[in-house]
């Protein structure tokens, strides 16, 4: 299996950050001078996910796919929350890849994930692993998270367990010359960055293109629910990497949620 030495490419970069933080933004920032795509092979990269969490395929089997899958796709750029799943294999086995983790404030992001799911058909799939990553069967909703229930999304504790682990893992996992982490917010300020980063000129990335894809309909279930259990879950899961990335972000306030106020991403 050849990795990344032998393709010939210009760069391999991955953009790895939790779904609703950036990623269509990564591609667009890529896309006019580089093959980058978001979310290539979705239903393939899903089944892998799905077959080697319930314990279908080995290890061996795992990664034979996912290299396969990256050669054959035959792009620079792959801006996918789905990567989260393969940075162990990114580190080992693309040697010279490296790694983009773009992250929005836990209110934020909260809100746009129930806005996305609320306006989206959900295919069988995308369910398995959205029940997988937000703990179906793990979690039972509270009182307090009524609202949530009868709008058929997950708990607090779900949710938020799921962006804590997602970035911490992505983190871990990858060493720390090869990954770069940007708030969704400085994705326009921290283009020369990004650029150096990834070997490029900066004058190929796109910087127009740094907030693609907004919600289409906002339904405003984050600002509904009891602030008091809200920010209570919001200490617990993520507290810390809040103060370390969002110290300006400490209440739903700071967010920008509410009447009249512009959301922070």
């Amino acid at each position: 299996m050849q990795d990344d030495r032998d393709s010939g490419r210009r760069l391999t970069l991955f953009g790895a950050g939790p779904p609703k933080s950036g990623t269509h933004s990564i591609e667009g920032i890529f896309k006019q001078h580089y093959r980058a795509a978001h979310e290539p092979r979705r239903p393939r990269f899903i089944e892998l996910i799905l077959a080697h969490e319930y314990g279908w395929i080995g290890r061996d089997t795992r990664r034979a796919m996912f290299l396969d899958l990256v050669r054959r796709m035959d792009l620079e750029v792959v801006a996918s929350h789905h990567m989260v799943h393969f940075v162990d294999l990114i580190r080992d086995h693309l040697r010279h890849a490296k790694v983009v983790l773009t992250i929005r404030n836990c209110y934020a992001w909260l809100d746009s994930i129930f806005n996305h799911e609320l306006n989206r058909v959900t295919g069988l799939r995308l369910s398995s692993l959205r029940d997988l990553r937000y703990g179906r069967g793990r979690f039972v909703h509270a009182p307090e998270e009524r609202l949530l229930s009868d709008h058929g999304l997950y708990t607090l504790d779900g949710y938020l367990s799921y962006w804590r682990w997602h970035i911490e893992h992505v983190i871990r996992e990858m060493p720390r010359e090869r990954l770069l982490v940007v708030r969704t917010r400085d994705l326009q300020t921290r283009i020369e960055e990004i650029a150096a980063f990834s070997g490029v000129p900066a004058a190929t990335l796109s910087e127009d293109r740094s907030h693609e894809y907004k919600a289409r309909r906002k339904h405003h279930v984050l600002e509904r629910l009891d602030r008091h259990f809200l920010e209570a879950k919001v200490a617990r899961h993520a507290g810390e990497l809040m103060a370390r990335f969002f110290p300006d972000v400490a209440s739903l306030e700071d967010a920008g949620l509410g009447p009249g106020l512009r959301l922070a991403s």
